[in-house]
């Protein structure tokens, strides 16, 4: 994909940056949600899988890409430049693009109200507010609707 302005891939560039840092810290906690009878919720952003298995892979590819990423954190010159450079030849990353590009798997946008259909472990399956589609993320991502 060829991106419009440099000032768009420098931005771009720093969104996947955070998104990443946060699909991994949110990968590393587990959290109940606080009322077990939740229906109706926000979620905050986060990749969602129509197969329950392929939301376990994606976990499982994030786990390990943090642990290869580790060793720079921890250095502290982990830049958004290297953390891209990373990111592009990384397992998780080519996962991903097959499976967003087939739609089995999607980002979830932040904020949106969700459904909750279905709960196993520590994962939940949820639909947008209006939609059929349900699909597998941490139950760490959704949060009481106010």
């Amino acid at each position: 994909m060829r991106l419009a302005t440099p000032l768009r891939a420098a931005a771009m560039s720093v969104s996947i940056f955070a998104t990443c840092c946060l699909l991994l810290e949110s990968m590393s906690h587990t959290v109940v949600a606080e009322d077990e009878s939740m229906q109706a919720a926000r979620i905050f952003g986060e990749e969602g899988c129509k197969d329950k298995n392929d939301f376990h892979t994606l976990k499982e590819l994030g786990e390990e890409f943090q642990r290869e990423l580790k060793p720079a954190l921890q250095s502290g010159l982990m830049t958004p430049e290297k953390f891209d450079a990373m990111y592009e030849v990384s397992k998780l990353n080519r996962w991903l693009k097959q499976h967003e590009a087939s739609g089995s798997c999607i980002p979830l946008k932040d904020g949106i109200e969700i459904v909750i259909d279905e709960r196993s472990d520590q994962v939940v399956c949820v639909r947008p507010r209006g939609e059929n589609t349900c699909f597998w993320i941490s139950n760490k991502s959704i949060r009481p609707q106010q």
